[in-house]
């Protein structure tokens, strides 16, 4: 839903939106609410009266229990559509009610959670706290994390624990700082592995001296997928390209960082497409390397003669015998 709106295509997102709820009726709370809020995103832009009840119901229902992510998206959401039937006011006190999960959020983080960055200016000017800096201080934590896992800290290369770096990933996205109750779920989710984390925490502290009352990163941090995320709100899409080196901490299952891999990797993925450039086409495909349908439209969109047809012809050949279809088919 979030791409749908990005790429502007309010119809689709509509349809989707419609199927989405529909399915979800009758299923679990969990399911039934995620189904409201990509009723209330679809609507909002399209057409905010008839959004109000959906996205209100949204919120309620992510704010008990609070699932911070989703209270925010759900906020952001419904002062867009508060704004968009001349209820300033109303706007104003969804971002209040969305004030627990708004707050855990790096701007960064909660534009990407949010829609188009020209329906949502006016949202993000109620916001109390832009906590925007005009001369940033240089990182002291590096972390590029796209397509693999490095980790620097005031100069010098550290050599961490997959589990670490997750740890860090997640408070990065967080600069607001977590309790541990919240950290333990975006990290695991509904397993229980409180002991663990704390083990973590403990061993991970002195290498990276994070704060813990909240825990966050209380220094400049500088995060390949944070600028990815600005360069795609930017619409800089070869810049974001060129940055990618692969997906958000490969292998990592963490809840917090599966849903951020997604959103960047789909984001990218739609971002070119819509370019119709064979160039950024083929260079993401080979990123990305079994995308059959990459692979189908960097074929599409390069000339008869252009030398590198034959390598991508093969391709799409060899992955349509892998996913079992006839190249036509696959075509």
């Amino acid at each position: 839903m979030r791409t749908l709106l990005e790429l502007r295509r309010l119809d689709l997102a509509q349809k989707v939106a419609d199927q989405a709820w529909a399915v979800t009726r009758g299923e679990h709370f969990e399911y039934q609410r995620q189904g409201d809020l990509a009723k209330g995103m679809a609507l909002a832009l399209a057409d905010p009266a008839l959004a109000l009840p959906y996205l209100e119901q949204a919120l309620a229902a992510f704010s008990q229990p609070i699932y911070a992510t989703r209270v925010a998206q759900s906020g952001l959401y419904l002062a867009l559509a508060r704004l968009n039937t001349d209820d300033k006011a109303g706007a104003l006190e969804a971002l209040q009610r969305a004030q627990p999960g708004l707050q855990e959020m790096h701007p960064s983080a909660l534009r990407l959670l949010a829609g188009p960055a020209d329906a949502f200016e006016a949202v993000f000017a109620l916001l109390p706290d832009q906590r925007r800096q005009d001369h940033p201080a240089p990182p002291e934590l590096e972390l590029t994390f796209l397509g693999g896992q490095q980790v620097r800290f005031r100069g010098q290369a550290l050599k961490l624990r997959p589990s670490y770096a997750q740890i860090l990933a997640v408070l990065a996205l967080h600069p607001d700082g977590l309790n541990l109750e919240r950290l333990h779920v975006l990290l695991y989710g509904d397993q229980d592995k409180l002991s663990t984390l704390k083990t973590h925490l403990s061993r991970l502290q002195p290498l990276v001296p994070f704060s813990s009352k909240p825990y966050r990163l209380a220094f400049p941090v500088r995060a390949d997928f944070l600028e990815l995320h600005e360069l795609l709100r930017r619409g800089q899409v070869a810049e974001s390209l060129a940055l990618y080196q692969g997906v958000l901490l490969p292998g990592c299952e963490a809840p917090a960082v599966a849903d951020a891999r997604e959103t960047l990797s789909e984001a990218l993925r739609q971002a070119v497409l819509a370019q119709d450039d064979a160039g950024l086409t083929i260079q993401l495909a080979e990123r990305l390397d079994d995308d059959l349908e990459l692979w189908e439209q960097a074929l599409s969109r390069l000339p008869a003669h252009d030398p590198r047809r034959p390598l991508v012809a093969t391709k799409v050949k060899l992955l349509a015998r892998q996913y079992h279809l006839s190249p036509q088919a696959a075509t």
